[in-house]
Parts: structure tokens; sequence; C-alpha cells
């Protein structure tokens, strides 16, 4: 008797709802036999024409993604960024010290249109808002003795400019300053 998951035909397990080893144990870790089930695709175009999906106007990639939520596509076996697999099947291979950057802060948007290159600098002020530490809710901006505090660090720099007695207020220079210093890796806050 055969497992009864389409495609497989390896032997049932006794009192494992009709299924082989390998699904029992997949539907005992995530409740779902065929999860983590891989789809094996004969070159790395068959790949992306299947996993990448329309969303708005970025291309999202439904395939795999890294730890820090950037998308992996397979190619000869080695696992790369999908998004600089869609840069260089553009525009060839990138650059000693450039990065594919995202312009649509989407980390699994592959769309050629929403990337650039930059180097590793230009994409780390290029952020979508503050990080996890800020406790204002506004990059650059952090509360100083009942107002709001501007600093930008900026090439090992730190620039301060001034305290505001508004969130607002400290917003708008905190843009204008970003603006002036990083060009358009600005980011927003």
């Amino acid at each position: 008797m055969t497992c009864d998951i389409e495609g497989c035909d390896r032997p049932v397990l006794v009192a494992s709802r009709g299924w082989c080893s390998r699904h029992y144990q997949r539907w005992q870790r995530h409740g779902d036999p065929e999860a983590g089930n891989r789809d094996c695709y004969q070159s790395p175009e068959e790949s992306w024409a299947a996993r990448t999906r329309k969303s708005g106007e970025c291309i999202i990639w439904t395939g795999s993604a890294d730890s820090n939520g950037y998308p992996r596509i397979y190619v000869g076996g080695q696992g790369v960024g999908a998004h600089r697999y869609a840069w260089e099947r553009e525009h060839g291979s990138i650059p000693e010290g450039a990065e594919v950057d995202h312009i649509c802060w989407e980390p699994m948007c592959v769309n050629i249109a929403h990337l650039r290159l930059a180097t590793r600098p230009q994409n780390c002020s290029y952020l979508s808002g503050p990080n996890a530490r800020n406790t204002s809710g506004v990059r650059n901006v952090s509360p100083h003795y009942g107002g709001y505090s501007v600093r930008i660090k900026s090439r090992g720099t730190v620039y301060r400019f001034g305290t505001y007695p508004t969130l607002e207020q400290a917003a708008k220079v905190a843009a204008r300053e970003r603006a002036r210093l990083f060009g358009e890796y600005a980011g927003r806050g």
C-alpha cells in the first residue's frame, strides 16, 4: 500500500492516516502533510515565472526568504538574493562594492523598476522609518527634556540640529536635513 498523497509512491506506515513516514512527520510538525514540499524547477527562469506575482506596482517574490526577509532564489544550487538575480538578468553583474537597493522599501519586491545600485552607506541611509529602539516614532528624532531633539549620523559623524517643542517641528527638520545630507537616498521618517 502506498502513501495517499498524490505523486508519492512511498509505503504507508501503520497508524499513519494513510501516509508515508515523511508526510506523517510533516503533519505532526506543521499540521499539514504537504508542508515544506518544495517545487523543483528545471531553471532559475522557470522558478522565477512560478514564484512572482504582481501586487500594485511591485512584483513580489513568493518563494523563500532569508532570515532578514530578503527573497532567495537558487541558481546552480547556490542561494542568491532574488532582487540581485533580477538586477543581473536585466543589467549584468553588480559592480564590486555595490548593493541592490529597493526604492519601494518592500524587501520581497523584484520589480527591476524598483531596484537601483547603491553603496552600503547609501543603502543604509535609505530607510522607510525609525528603528526599533526609537521611542518618538519618527526617524532621527528623540524625546529630550520636554521637547524633541534631531540627530543624524552620516559617515561616522553625528550632526545635531537642535531641540524643538513639538514632534511635528522636529520631524520637519529631520526630513529636511536628511534630504540635505543624503540627497535621493534620504529615505523617509
